[in-house]
Protein backbone atom coordinates (compact mmCIF):
# COMPACT_ATOMS: atom_id res chain seq x y z
CA UNK A 1 0.00 0.00 0.00
CA UNK A 2 1.53 3.28 -1.07
CA UNK A 3 1.37 6.75 0.39
CA UNK A 4 -2.15 6.75 1.80
CA UNK A 5 -4.38 4.58 3.88
CA UNK A 6 -7.92 5.83 4.27
CA UNK A 7 -11.09 4.39 5.74
CA UNK A 8 -14.51 5.84 5.23
CA UNK A 9 -16.22 7.47 8.18
CA UNK A 10 -18.70 5.16 9.85
CA UNK A 11 -21.91 6.03 11.61
CA UNK A 12 -23.27 9.32 12.78
CA UNK A 13 -21.55 12.66 13.22
CA UNK A 14 -19.03 13.11 15.99
CA UNK A 15 -20.41 13.39 19.45
CA UNK A 16 -19.78 16.74 21.09
CA UNK A 17 -17.08 16.50 23.78
CA UNK A 18 -18.23 16.90 27.34
CA UNK A 19 -17.86 20.36 28.79
CA UNK A 20 -14.50 20.51 30.52
CA UNK A 21 -15.65 22.29 33.63
CA UNK A 22 -18.61 24.47 34.53
CA UNK A 23 -18.01 28.09 35.26
CA UNK A 24 -17.86 28.58 38.99
CA UNK A 25 -21.05 29.74 40.68
CA UNK A 26 -19.11 31.19 43.56
CA UNK A 27 -18.40 34.87 44.13
CA UNK A 28 -15.72 34.79 46.85
CA UNK A 29 -12.36 34.67 45.06
CA UNK A 30 -8.81 34.31 46.33
CA UNK A 31 -5.78 34.28 44.01
CA UNK A 32 -2.18 33.52 44.87
CA UNK A 33 1.06 32.55 43.13
CA UNK A 34 3.76 30.06 44.05
CA UNK A 35 7.22 29.72 42.52
CA UNK A 36 9.45 26.77 43.30
CA UNK A 37 12.74 25.31 42.13
CA UNK A 38 13.01 21.52 42.32
CA UNK A 39 16.45 19.93 42.16
CA UNK A 40 17.19 16.32 41.24
CA UNK A 41 19.36 13.96 43.24
CA UNK A 42 22.70 13.21 41.60
CA UNK A 43 22.93 10.15 39.38
CA UNK A 44 20.29 7.89 37.87
CA UNK A 45 17.29 8.65 35.71
CA UNK A 46 15.28 11.83 36.24
CA UNK A 47 11.49 12.20 36.10
CA UNK A 48 9.19 15.18 36.57
CA UNK A 49 5.83 14.07 38.02
CA UNK A 50 3.04 16.68 38.13
CA UNK A 51 -0.49 15.62 39.16
CA UNK A 52 -3.12 18.33 38.87
CA UNK A 53 -6.92 18.08 39.16
CA UNK A 54 -8.40 21.39 37.94
CA UNK A 55 -6.23 23.54 35.69
CA UNK A 56 -3.62 23.40 32.95
CA UNK A 57 -0.07 22.07 32.78
CA UNK A 58 2.33 23.82 30.36
CA UNK A 59 5.89 22.51 30.09
CA UNK A 60 8.89 23.92 28.19
CA UNK A 61 12.18 22.06 27.79
CA UNK A 62 15.28 24.07 28.69
CA UNK A 63 19.01 23.66 29.25
CA UNK A 64 18.62 24.36 32.98
CA UNK A 65 19.70 21.77 35.56
CA UNK A 66 16.62 22.09 37.77
CA UNK A 67 12.85 22.33 37.35
CA UNK A 68 11.30 25.78 37.65
CA UNK A 69 7.63 25.88 38.67
CA UNK A 70 5.33 28.89 38.43
CA UNK A 71 1.88 28.08 39.80
CA UNK A 72 -1.25 30.23 39.84
CA UNK A 73 -3.82 29.16 42.42
CA UNK A 74 -7.41 30.41 42.29
CA UNK A 75 -10.05 29.57 44.90
CA UNK A 76 -13.70 30.39 44.25
CA UNK A 77 -15.99 29.80 47.22
CA UNK A 78 -19.56 30.39 48.27
CA UNK A 79 -18.67 32.05 51.58
CA UNK A 80 -15.59 33.14 53.49
CA UNK A 81 -15.94 30.02 55.64
CA UNK A 82 -15.91 27.89 52.49
CA UNK A 83 -12.81 29.75 51.35
CA UNK A 84 -11.12 28.83 54.61
CA UNK A 85 -12.21 25.21 54.10
CA UNK A 86 -10.64 25.19 50.64
CA UNK A 87 -7.38 26.60 51.95
CA UNK A 88 -7.29 23.84 54.55
CA UNK A 89 -8.60 20.91 52.52
CA UNK A 90 -6.90 21.16 49.12
CA UNK A 91 -3.17 20.61 49.38
CA UNK A 92 -0.25 21.10 47.02
CA UNK A 93 2.69 18.89 47.92
CA UNK A 94 6.19 18.92 46.43
CA UNK A 95 8.87 16.27 46.03
CA UNK A 96 12.48 17.23 45.40
CA UNK A 97 16.11 16.18 45.86
CA UNK A 98 15.30 12.75 44.45
CA UNK A 99 15.40 11.06 41.02
CA UNK A 100 11.66 11.80 40.77
CA UNK A 101 10.59 15.35 41.57
CA UNK A 102 7.29 17.12 41.12
CA UNK A 103 4.08 18.56 42.52
CA UNK A 104 0.83 16.85 43.48
CA UNK A 105 -2.59 18.39 44.09
CA UNK A 106 -4.62 16.45 46.69
CA UNK A 107 -8.30 17.32 47.00
CA UNK A 108 -10.66 17.29 50.00
CA UNK A 109 -11.38 13.59 49.42
CA UNK A 110 -7.65 12.81 49.29
CA UNK A 111 -7.85 12.07 45.57
CA UNK A 112 -4.86 12.31 43.25
CA UNK A 113 -4.94 12.45 39.45
CA UNK A 114 -3.98 9.14 37.87
CA UNK A 115 -5.07 6.96 40.77
CA UNK A 116 -8.09 4.65 40.81
CA UNK A 117 -10.50 6.89 42.64
CA UNK A 118 -13.24 4.31 43.00
CA UNK A 119 -10.94 2.00 44.96
CA UNK A 120 -10.70 4.36 47.92
CA UNK A 121 -12.99 3.66 50.87
CA UNK A 122 -14.10 6.99 52.25
CA UNK A 123 -17.06 9.22 52.91
CA UNK A 124 -17.37 11.66 50.02
CA UNK A 125 -17.81 15.36 50.66
CA UNK A 126 -19.14 17.92 48.18
CA UNK A 127 -17.46 21.19 49.10
CA UNK A 128 -18.86 24.63 48.25
CA UNK A 129 -15.76 25.81 46.46
CA UNK A 130 -13.62 25.28 43.35
CA UNK A 131 -9.82 25.26 43.44
CA UNK A 132 -7.74 25.63 40.27
CA UNK A 133 -3.97 25.31 39.87
CA UNK A 134 -2.34 26.42 36.61
CA UNK A 135 1.23 25.10 36.19
CA UNK A 136 3.84 26.78 33.99
CA UNK A 137 7.01 24.70 34.10
CA UNK A 138 10.57 24.84 32.78
CA UNK A 139 12.24 21.43 32.78
CA UNK A 140 15.61 20.02 31.64
CA UNK A 141 15.05 18.66 28.14
CA UNK A 142 16.07 15.05 28.76
CA UNK A 143 13.89 14.53 31.84
CA UNK A 144 11.07 11.98 31.58
CA UNK A 145 7.58 13.40 32.10
CA UNK A 146 4.57 12.11 34.04
CA UNK A 147 1.78 14.70 33.67
CA UNK A 148 -1.87 14.40 34.64
CA UNK A 149 -4.85 16.73 34.95
CA UNK A 150 -8.62 16.28 34.78
CA UNK A 151 -10.72 19.42 34.36
CA UNK A 152 -10.47 22.93 33.04
CA UNK A 153 -7.08 22.83 31.41
CA UNK A 154 -4.89 21.62 28.56
CA UNK A 155 -1.58 19.78 28.75
CA UNK A 156 1.04 21.36 26.48
CA UNK A 157 4.68 20.27 26.14
CA UNK A 158 7.38 21.93 24.04
CA UNK A 159 10.96 20.98 23.27
CA UNK A 160 11.56 17.95 25.48
CA UNK A 161 13.51 14.77 24.67
CA UNK A 162 12.61 12.40 27.50
CA UNK A 163 10.00 9.65 27.53
CA UNK A 164 6.50 10.71 28.51
CA UNK A 165 3.28 9.54 30.17
CA UNK A 166 0.64 12.24 29.74
CA UNK A 167 -3.04 12.04 30.77
CA UNK A 168 -5.94 14.46 30.53
CA UNK A 169 -9.70 14.01 30.76
CA UNK A 170 -11.47 17.21 29.72
CA UNK A 171 -8.91 19.00 27.60
CA UNK A 172 -6.46 18.66 24.76
CA UNK A 173 -2.92 17.31 24.75
CA UNK A 174 -0.43 19.12 22.51
CA UNK A 175 3.25 18.19 22.29
CA UNK A 176 5.52 20.15 19.96
CA UNK A 177 9.13 19.43 18.93
CA UNK A 178 9.47 16.44 21.27
CA UNK A 179 11.46 13.21 21.21
CA UNK A 180 11.31 10.09 23.35
CA UNK A 181 8.45 7.60 23.48
CA UNK A 182 5.40 6.99 25.63
CA UNK A 183 1.68 7.63 25.86
CA UNK A 184 -0.56 10.68 25.47
CA UNK A 185 -4.19 9.92 26.36
CA UNK A 186 -7.23 12.13 26.89
CA UNK A 187 -11.01 11.63 26.84
CA UNK A 188 -12.55 14.87 25.59
CA UNK A 189 -10.12 16.67 23.32
CA UNK A 190 -7.62 16.18 20.50
CA UNK A 191 -4.11 14.79 20.79
CA UNK A 192 -1.50 16.54 18.62
CA UNK A 193 2.17 15.55 18.68
CA UNK A 194 5.14 16.60 16.53
CA UNK A 195 8.34 14.57 16.92
CA UNK A 196 11.88 15.75 16.22
CA UNK A 197 13.23 12.19 16.55
CA UNK A 198 11.34 8.98 15.90
CA UNK A 199 10.26 6.83 18.88
CA UNK A 200 12.43 3.80 19.56
CA UNK A 201 9.92 2.19 21.95
CA UNK A 202 6.18 1.40 21.75
CA UNK A 203 3.96 4.47 22.05
CA UNK A 204 0.24 5.23 22.08
CA UNK A 205 -1.96 8.25 21.37
CA UNK A 206 -5.62 8.01 22.34
CA UNK A 207 -8.81 10.01 22.78
CA UNK A 208 -12.53 9.26 22.94
CA UNK A 209 -13.89 12.52 21.55
CA UNK A 210 -11.13 14.13 19.51
CA UNK A 211 -8.76 13.84 16.56
CA UNK A 212 -5.37 12.15 16.79
CA UNK A 213 -2.68 13.93 14.74
CA UNK A 214 0.94 12.80 15.09
CA UNK A 215 3.87 13.86 12.87
CA UNK A 216 7.18 12.02 12.52
CA UNK A 217 10.46 12.86 10.74
CA UNK A 218 11.59 10.93 7.66
CA UNK A 219 13.27 7.61 8.35
CA UNK A 220 10.48 6.25 10.53
CA UNK A 221 10.47 2.47 10.99
CA UNK A 222 7.43 1.35 12.97
CA UNK A 223 4.27 -0.72 12.98
CA UNK A 224 1.10 1.37 13.14
CA UNK A 225 -2.10 0.17 14.83
CA UNK A 226 -4.89 2.61 13.91
CA UNK A 227 -8.54 2.68 14.95
CA UNK A 228 -11.55 4.98 14.91
CA UNK A 229 -15.31 4.40 14.94
CA UNK A 230 -16.63 7.73 13.67
CA UNK A 231 -13.87 9.11 11.47
CA UNK A 232 -11.13 8.18 9.02
CA UNK A 233 -7.54 6.90 9.09
CA UNK A 234 -4.73 8.51 7.11
CA UNK A 235 -0.97 8.26 6.70
CA UNK A 236 1.28 9.74 4.02
CA UNK A 237 4.14 7.32 4.82
CA UNK A 238 4.76 4.43 2.43
CA UNK A 239 3.02 1.60 4.26
CA UNK A 240 2.35 -2.09 3.80
CA UNK A 241 -0.71 -3.76 5.36
CA UNK A 242 -0.22 -6.23 8.20
CA UNK A 243 -2.58 -9.06 9.06
CA UNK A 244 -5.03 -8.38 11.86
CA UNK A 245 -4.37 -10.26 15.06
CA UNK A 246 -6.96 -12.69 16.34
CA UNK A 247 -7.71 -12.37 20.02
CA UNK A 248 -6.04 -14.98 22.21
CA UNK A 249 -9.40 -16.04 23.65
CA UNK A 250 -12.41 -17.20 21.68
CA UNK A 251 -15.76 -18.85 22.16
CA UNK A 252 -17.67 -21.78 20.72
CA UNK A 253 -20.87 -20.99 18.81
CA UNK A 254 -23.06 -23.51 16.99
CA UNK A 255 -20.29 -26.07 17.10
CA UNK A 256 -17.67 -23.66 15.74
CA UNK A 257 -14.81 -21.98 17.63
CA UNK A 258 -14.83 -18.22 16.90
CA UNK A 259 -12.00 -15.80 17.55
CA UNK A 260 -12.71 -12.12 18.10
CA UNK A 261 -10.63 -10.19 15.59
CA UNK A 262 -8.90 -7.04 16.76
CA UNK A 263 -10.51 -4.00 15.13
CA UNK A 264 -7.26 -2.11 14.54
CA UNK A 265 -5.98 -1.49 11.03
CA UNK A 266 -2.30 -2.43 11.06
CA UNK A 267 0.37 -1.27 8.63
CA UNK A 268 4.15 -1.37 8.53
CA UNK A 269 6.17 1.75 7.84
CA UNK A 270 9.70 1.27 6.53
CA UNK A 271 11.28 -1.92 7.88
CA UNK A 272 8.91 -1.99 10.85
CA UNK A 273 9.74 -1.47 14.48
CA UNK A 274 8.02 -0.46 17.71
CA UNK A 275 4.23 -0.56 17.68
CA UNK A 276 2.63 2.87 17.67
CA UNK A 277 -1.07 2.92 18.54
CA UNK A 278 -3.46 5.64 17.36
CA UNK A 279 -6.99 5.31 18.68
CA UNK A 280 -10.11 7.42 18.99
CA UNK A 281 -13.84 6.77 19.04
CA UNK A 282 -15.12 10.04 17.57
CA UNK A 283 -12.51 11.67 15.39
CA UNK A 284 -9.92 11.24 12.64
CA UNK A 285 -6.51 9.62 12.96
CA UNK A 286 -3.58 11.13 11.05
CA UNK A 287 -0.03 9.79 11.21
CA UNK A 288 2.06 11.94 8.91
CA UNK A 289 5.47 13.17 7.87
CA UNK A 290 6.73 16.28 9.58
CA UNK A 291 6.76 19.39 7.40
CA UNK A 292 10.28 20.70 6.99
Amino acid sequence: MKRALVTVAIGAALLAPAQAQRSSRYDVVDESAVTRTLSFAAGGGRTLDVRNINGFIHVDGTDDAAVQLSIRKVIRAETQNDLADAQRDVRLEFAENAPRVGATVIDANRQVCGERWEDRDREWRRPHYDVTFDFTIRVPRDVALRLCTINGGDVMVNGTRGDFDVDNVNGLIEMNRVAGAGSAHTVNGPVTVTFTANPKLPSSFKSVNGNIDVSFPDGLAADFAMKTFNGGLFTDFDAQPLANRAAAAGERRDGRFIYRVNEFTRVRVGSGGPEIVFETLNGNVRARRSKG
